[in-house]
């Protein structure tokens, strides 16, 4: 556990440190929706769904091909950042236009791969929002998916940014473990202060945000569609 918490000490210490850029402007509200399809649903559906929620930010995992992607970016009127692929799936999120976006392959133990798309976004002068996705390979080790988010997180995502990630992994239950392993930066979004989404969603995808400096979760749920959405309210710049 001593990597553990020297990464999540000097990410800490890096976020405190960076907590004043937050200033100036005041705090945005955005609406997410994340979601794993397990099979191939037709693109307007995923459209409409961001588009009944109200949803500025979509984290997307399905198994279909970048036209479909590009279809329910137009459906849901956002622009598209990906795909990628990850085993057998697809990761894109639907949203703003980035600022930039990258994929990395962080190798695990076994010579397993834990596969990370990565968008930033700039709503503002002073706000910053970056989404991610992550995608395990079956048998990824919690301890080996956490140490390398963090790792990640520590060298390469802006920490005055609003950190949004998805979390796929199997078995399911492993992000469970990752979840303790991590709370120290990301905060599972079961544990929004007015969540109904706990502890039922332990389901296709898992969602954290972080750091607690810069972003706040005011509601979390789970919606009646393909693939389990996993829907969030989220208020980016405002204090704890």
């Amino acid at each position: 556990m001593k990597w553990m918490t020297a990464a999540a000490l000097s990410l800490l210490a890096a976020t405190a440190g960076c907590a004043g850029a937050m200033g100036g402007g005041s705090p945005l509200v955005y609406r997410a929706i994340a979601l794993n399809l397990p099979v191939s649903v037709p693109a307007d559906s995923v459209g409409g769904v961001v588009r009944q929620t109200t949803a500025d930010l979509a984290l997307v995992a399905a198994p279909s091909d970048s036209g479909w992607f590009a279809s329910a970016a137009r459906a849901a009127n956002l622009h598209l950042s990906g795909p990628i692929t990850a085993g057998n799936t697809r990761l894109g999120f639907l949203a703003m236009k980035p600022t930039g976006d990258t994929t990395v392959t962080l190798k695990l133990t076994g010579g397993r791969n834990l596969v990370l798309h990565d968008a930033l976004y700039q709503p503002s002068k002073h706000r910053y929002v970056d989404l991610m996705l992550a995608h395990a390979d079956s048998g990824a080790g919690a301890s080996d998916i956490a140490r390398s988010l963090l790792t990640y997180a520590a060298s390469d995502v802006m920490q005055n940014a609003a950190v949004i990630m998805g979390m796929i992994t199997r078995p399911p239950a492993v992000a469970d473990s990752v979840a303790l392993l991590v709370r120290a930066v990301y905060v599972d979004l079961r544990q929004c202060a007015d969540s109904t989404a706990a502890p039922a969603n332990t389901g296709p995808i898992r969602v954290f945000y972080g750091p607690e400096t810069n972003i706040r979760c005011d509601e979390a749920r789970l919606l009646p569609n393909a693939g389990a959405p996993v829907y969030a309210h989220f208020t980016i710049g405002a204090r704890p």
